[in-house]
């Protein structure tokens, strides 16, 4: 696994993603709210 920290909406998300999660999906997912 790795630490991926993503800005998104002002605070700094640190999540942690799996090799077959790609970033977009991150973002999605995060963005989702």
């Amino acid at each position: 696994m790795q630490l991926l920290v993503v800005w998104a909406g002002g605070p700094l998300y640190a999540v942690e993603v799996r090799s077959d999660v790609t970033y977009a999906d991150v973002v999605e997912t995060l963005c989702s709210c």
